[in-house]
């Protein structure tokens, strides 16, 4: 009875499925696809004068796509939000900048392309941060008005949260997916770095760009990486790690080993931070999973440091035009870090990144007892407004390549954290396993549509 209820009062909401969900009930023909679209498209119009996720939406090209898609495509009349710094055929990119506010690339990047191909429908574009580097956007966090949203993918993060979108596109240089995400209640995957491609996207960083993306749930997310990521021969690399080992099972006669790492010598986290960790590895223990710590500080050493130079002087480099002929409308920060690249010489650059390639071999070493690392999403709770974000350890694995994920925490006391499970490279699909065992000890919870304005 209870059953019956939840699916008509969902039928009649669809904005409250997880994308799983909306794929199933589209392909049983028990949600109707229009339905679909029209719940959205009121849930963005009731929210999004509060929240301020959405940058660019377009009614009619919505209904065009809808008219054009095959239903029997993986992911068909799915909507789906694109961040700001992806090209799209239709709507305007602009880059969280106003240098960029009424540019249109005409084309669609990969990413958007291959969504197209499952049968998605884009829906609209999402805000981010300038340059998807530090200014903020517009976007509210979805849970309190008065603290920040996260870094530059707080658009996709807090309208997914919100129920606008049932799943999005985000990106990361540093921590620009596991911070919003944490800081707004959902899962935030960033998979292993190449793996995705960023053809049509915003170039900040050769060596630490990633295509992210955002939901409600756990069992989404291996859903839409195989959606996003390359596949077949022509990739050799990456058939030869993910499309042969496709339908692997990889504990069918054991249980994973997880680390933990140990914060005291490496970056503090507040005290209920330090809780949720305990509580979360007591809990592995009481699973039957192995647990250890980790110390591995002397391999974390300095690494903000090198993130830092190398950040800026990519940004110099590929922003040098917008430095010298519209610098009136760059952010402070964003000035900063060119003038603090640009003093940068090049062959100390290319020993910076000699030094992430060492950084990359190294770390590896962790995984060769371990499965995965478990630490802390962010420094703790979600910052106010104009209050200081304490540094994390979110971008040393983005410097290291790994794939990991933000798994959100819910207190009905507190606002929302998160705690980051990392993997080798390459073990996205290992990661994906892990998570869904997780699931079924009811370890971690799916989450809900946030209603909090």
């Amino acid at each position: 009875m209870l059953n019956n209820f939840w699916l008509k009062s969902s039928i009649n909401q669809p904005f409250t499925l997880h994308l799983y969900e909306l794929i199933k009930f589209i392909k049983t023909k028990k949600i109707n696809p229009q339905k679909v679209i029209e719940s959205f498209l009121k849930r963005i119009k009731e929210k999004n004068k509060d929240i301020k996720a959405v940058s660019s939406i377009d009614k009619r090209y919505i209904y065009e796509q809808f008219k054009k898609t095959d239903s029997n495509l993986p992911l068909s009349f799915v909507p789906v939000g694109i961040k700001d710094i992806y090209n799209t055929e239709i709507l305007p990119t602009k880059m969280g900048s106003p240098i960029y506010k009424d540019f249109y690339s005409g084309n669609d990047a990969r990413v958007v392309t291959n969504l197209k191909r499952e049968g998605c429908i884009i829906f609209c574009k999402t805000e981010t941060a300038e340059f998807a580097v530090h200014h903020p956007g517009p976007t509210k966090n979805s849970y309190s008005s008065k603290h920040i949203c996260g870094t530059s993918s707080s658009g996709s993060a807090a309208a997914v949260s919100c129920g606008m979108l049932p799943f999005a596109l985000g990106s990361q240089t540093a921590a620009s997916t596991i911070r919003p995400a944490a800081y707004n209640g959902v899962f935030g995957f960033k998979p292993s770095f190449g793996v995705i491609p960023r053809t049509g996207t915003l170039k900040t960083l050769d060596t630490l760009d990633h295509v992210t993306f955002f939901s409600r749930s756990a069992r989404d997310l291996r859903i839409i990486f195989d959606s996003l990521r390359v596949k077949g021969k022509n990739y050799p690399f990456v058939f030869k790690q993910f499309d042969q080992n496709f339908n692997k099972i990889f504990f069918k006669k054991k249980k994973p080993k997880i680390g933990f790492v140990n914060y005291e010598n490496i970056l503090s986290i507040d005290n209920y931070q330090k809780k949720l960790l305990k509580k979360f590895k007591d809990n592995l223990k009481l699973a039957g999973f192995k647990v250890v710590d980790l110390n591995i500080d002397y391999l974390l050493k300095n690494k903000h440091n090198l993130h830092e130079k190398i950040y800026s002087k990519a940004l110099a480099y590929y922003f040098s035009d917008e430095f010298k002929y519209s610098k009136k409308k760059l952010s402070k920060v964003f000035i900063r870090m060119i003038k603090d690249g640009n003093k940068i010489s090049l062959s100390e650059y290319k020993e910076l990144l000699t030094q992430q390639e060492k950084f990359i071999k190294k770390i590896n070493v962790i995984f060769k007892n371990i499965d995965f690392v478990i630490s802390s999403s962010t420094f703790g709770e979600v910052p106010l407004i104009n209050s200081e974000e304490k540094k994390d350890i979110s971008l040393i694995w983005t410097l290291a390549h790994l794939p990991s994920v933000n798994v959100p925490f819910l207190d009905k006391e507190r606002l929302p954290r998160g705690l980051q499970i990392v993997a080798k490279k390459y073990d996205d699909y290992k990661l994906f396993e892990f998570l869904n065992m997780l699931r079924k000890k009811k370890l971690i919870k799916d989450v809900p549509v946030i209603n909090n304005y």
